[in-house]
């Protein structure tokens, strides 16, 4: 698969580089690149038919340049490919870290859970209250 997405790659490079091409060379509002060498390049040497013909290549190139860009995109988010901070290898997972009260006893990650605790999560642990004094006499 990375084969594949190298050459893409290649290819997308390319089209750039030749939309570039024919975006400078077409004749616009003040002539484009080629009134820059000498008036109407772009007529004197591609012909008369040429503005339509670059126009037909700007769109077909555009189309090649978005085309292979979202095919880039999906081909290489379906490979595995971690973040440039990581370099390239995906973050090792944690498992997540369960909070401890004040009174050192351990509040529950899920607040439904309460383990037959009469109080809320988070409060702390009291000790059992002691048993009552026996009756005088």
């Amino acid at each position: 698969m990375q084969y594949l997405i190298n050459i893409l790659w290649v290819v997308y490079i390319f089209v750039c580089f030749i939309l570039m091409f024919i975006v400078l060379i077409q004749r616009g509002e003040t002539g484009g690149l080629s009134s820059a060498f000498g008036g109407g390049g772009g007529e004197t040497a591609f012909g008369v038919k040429a503005d339509t013909a670059w126009k037909k290549a700007t769109a077909i190139f555009a189309a090649l340049f978005l085309g292979l860009s979202l095919l880039i995109g999906q081909l290489a988010a379906r490979e595995s490919y971690g973040t440039v901070a990581t370099g390239g290898q995906e973050p090792p997972v944690q498992a997540p870290v369960q909070p401890i009260a004040p009174g050192g006893a351990p509040i529950p990650l899920d607040p439904e859970d309460h383990e037959g605790h009469d109080q809320p999560p988070g409060a702390p642990e009291q000790p059992p209250a002691p048993p009552p004094p026996p009756p005088p006499g």
